[in-house]
């Protein structure tokens, strides 16, 4: 399932995926070392600014799939915590 987003629901979709994710971890319903979020199609957007500001992961997160090609913004894309991941293998 590849869900395709833009800057004006990209962050309502990431925080609705993470939120989903941190639930299922919590319920013992999936066994995951990481929560990926490789299926969302991020290509077409230019803002990701603030994009997990004050999000908790219960897991590292992987997004090193997402294609940063349009990317314009990132200003505090990192402002969260438990966020492990490589920005030298994004696309972009």
């Amino acid at each position: 399932m590849l869900i395709k987003v833009n800057d004006s629901n990209v962050k309502e979709i990431v925080r609705n995926e993470v939120l989903r994710q941190n639930l299922l971890i919590r319920q013992n319903a999936i066994d995951v070392d990481e929560i990926n979020l490789n299926y969302i199609d991020v290509s077409k957007v230019t803002d990701f600014s603030e994009l997990f500001k004050d999000m908790v992961f219960e897991k590292p997160l992987n997004i090193e799939n997402w294609d940063f090609v349009n990317c314009t913004n990132a200003i505090a894309i990192y402002h969260s915590k438990n966020i492990h991941t490589n920005p030298e293998n994004w696309r972009g």
